[in-house]
């Protein structure tokens, strides 16, 4: 399978299941991260002591220095051409993801409905959020209660639920917490 470049919404859901370094490097995929979605503020969903909402920031970098995650940036004339014409579509982290996708021949991992119609116009494959926890489970690298873990993380913490048509939402339900 080839490399995958991560867009925001993806990745903070990847980072809501557990942090990366206990269950991304046993997909056997490098993944990476524009720089575009590296500069945003990224958080996930928590509580303080009394039960309030917060947000937890996520230490981008510390995955990355960790080599979990790789950083990328358009170096040619094609990639910026692609990101400014996504930019005019999407957010700036889809948008580099997608034109670094399509011009590196790498997978876009992205939960973003019109960045994935997009890349499947260009022809560049998606692996999705359920996709890259299908793939863990399908490994043999999660057991059923890390999975099962991650899912509830991603609820909670992220707020992702595979959309109603997606085809791994019966097994994402499946595989929940209580199976809901």
């Amino acid at each position: 399978m080839p490399g995958c470049i991560f867009d925001t919404s993806c990745l903070i859901n990847a980072c809501a299941a557990a942090p990366l370094e206990t269950w991304l490097p046993r997909l056997g995929v490098g993944f990476l991260v524009p720089v575009a979605v590296q500069r945003e503020l990224l958080y996930l969903r928590g509580e303080d002591a009394q039960g309030k909402p917060k947000r937890e920031p996520i230490e981008l970098q510390r995955y990355v220095d960790l080599g979990i995650l790789g950083v990328a940036e358009p170096s040619s004339a094609k990639e910026f051409e692609f990101y400014v014409g996504y930019a005019r579509e999407l957010d700036d982290g889809e948008a580099m993801a997608l034109a670094l996708a399509r011009s590196r021949a790498l997978r876009l991992s992205s939960d973003d409905r019109k960045a994935i119609r997009l890349a499947r116009e260009a022809g560049v494959a998606v692996y999705d959020t359920p996709d890259i926890l299908k793939s863990w489970w399908d490994k043999g690298a999660a057991t059923p209660e890390d999975l099962s873990r991650a899912l509830e993380n991603i609820r909670r913490h992220a707020l992702y639920m595979p959309p109603k048509d997606h085809p791994l939402r019966n097994w994402w339900i499946e595989h929940s917490v209580g199976g809901a």
